[in-house]
């Protein structure tokens, strides 16, 4: 299936992948055109750039979840430290 706006396809996106780290906006469906990333022959596939765009949140989560750890470099000894957040306890 094939679909020819940004804004059905992050309708159409969020419907079908409830479950994405989080849901897109019309202009996260833009900027990630605007980088070639998905709708490159200016209409969005539903199998390829879908699994894409979910492939991109699982990146960001990813990065999210690693941002959240910090290091301290104590005499040469590297302490990893973790920020546990609330929804973790």
């Amino acid at each position: 299936m094939f679909i020819n706006s940004p804004d059905k396809f992050a309708a159409w996106f969020n419907e079908k992948y409830p479950s994405a780290y989080r849901a897109i906006t019309s202009e996260d469906a833009r900027d990630m055109t605007a980088f070639g990333l998905i709708g490159r022959y200016r209409w969005y596939s539903t199998s390829q750039d879908g699994e894409t765009v979910r492939a991109l949140l699982e990146y960001e989560q990813m990065r999210e979840k690693r941002s959240t750890q910090h290091f301290v470099i104590f005499e040469d000894t590297l302490l990893q430290i973790r920020y546990i957040s609330v929804a973790e306890c």
